[in-house]
């Protein structure tokens, strides 16, 4: 059991402790917290550089790495949505389809913000490469220390959408299923190679970075939204709780998550009205109140755009499927 109650098997220190890893080349360690499950898929590719293929229907998931080392961090998502903690320069988020790469130590939790996160994750050690660098890192002309300066030149990172060619070398990545270790090395180097030669002025690159209060007020809104989904929002109060212009409000909350509030609200009314279905005896009456409808055929309208079933439907079907079948009748966002 990891801190905070988070279960995780094997930790990153385990596997670094286990001399089996390195000759085994894959090593599979799965998360678990208060319901929320994910797994991390972990390939050392080369002395120094860590592949890790994610996959999380999670919020937050612990590291523990803990490296006092200098260290270069690529993401790629594939699916959902990350954050990546800047220090001093704040935060920035990456959609789906994004590049990051970031010279920032790991903190210790890694944010998914909204509860999904697929992608593919390196981790360069540029102190222990700086000790031995690949010989084919040498004749592709790739000097790891060199990388920061090329895509952290401000200490801010890079953050840009993947060019073509690049997210088609993070697929065949990720869709890989336990190949042996020289294929993560030739897909490294063909990573590498592309993201060194890459023209970063011609990519749709983002230079928005939020700032620790202002990351703090969309999450403190998403916590009370999801905690309340049936009360309306209340945005002019919103802003004045905090001390901001309603825009400003509806610009981090957009920043953070994705997607604008109304969406967003409308996606936890209609998870808490499926899980009442599920689990209560309530009406369906009842079920819209508690899902902020006072108005039943706009419930039931809005429900069946989101589940493609009708309320009783919906819950005939996931009762006698039980568990495993409302599970895949939800829709995953």
């Amino acid at each position: 059991m990891g801190a905070s109650g988070f279960s995780v098997s094997p930790t990153l220190s385990q596997l670094r402790s286990d001399p089996r890893w390195k000759t085994d080349g894959h090593a599979l360690v799965r998360f678990s917290h208060l319901g929320e499950t994910g797994t991390m898929e972990i390939v050392p590719v080369f002395d120094g550089v860590l592949l890790c293929l994610n996959d999380f229907h999670m919020h937050q998931v612990p590291n523990d790495s803990h490296a006092q080392t200098r260290q270069l961090l690529v993401n790629y998502c594939e699916e959902g949505r990350c954050e990546v903690n800047l220090g001093d320069h704040g935060f920035v988020y990456v959609d789906t389809g994004w590049l990051s790469v970031d010279a920032h130590a790991a903190t210790d939790l890694f944010v998914y913000p909204t509860g999904r996160y697929k992608g593919v994750e390196y981790l360069f050690d540029l102190d222990e490469l700086a000790r031995f660098t690949p010989q084919a890192f040498v004749e592709l002309g790739i000097d790891p220390s060199a990388l920061p300066g090329i895509f952290c030149p401000d200490g801010k990172g890079f953050l840009a959408r993947a060019p073509e060619h690049v997210e088609s070398i993070f697929q065949s990545i990720s869709s890989a299923r336990a190949e042996p270790l020289p294929f993560y090395r030739l897909k490294t180097l063909e990573l590498l190679y592309a993201l060194v030669n890459m023209d970063r002025g011609t990519v749709r690159s983002r230079r928005t970075w939020l700032t620790n209060g202002q990351t703090m007020i969309a999450k403190q809104v998403y916590a009370d939204m999801t905690e309340s989904p049936q009360r309306p929002i209340d945005v002019p109060g919103l802003a004045q709780r905090f001390g901001v212009s309603a825009s400003s409000v509806r610009s981090y909350f957009r920043s953070v998550y994705g997607e604008n509030l109304s969406v967003v609200l409308r996606r936890a009314r209609m998870e808490k009205a499926a899980r009442l279905l599920r689990e209560s005896d309530l009406l369906v009456t009842e079920v819209a109140l508690e899902s902020g409808y006072e108005n039943q055929s706009k419930f039931a309208a809005a429900f069946r755009r989101f589940t493609g079933d009708a309320p009783l439907e919906y819950r005939r079907k996931t009762r006698c499927a039980g568990a495993e079948g409302a599970e895949r009748a939800m829709p995953r966002t």
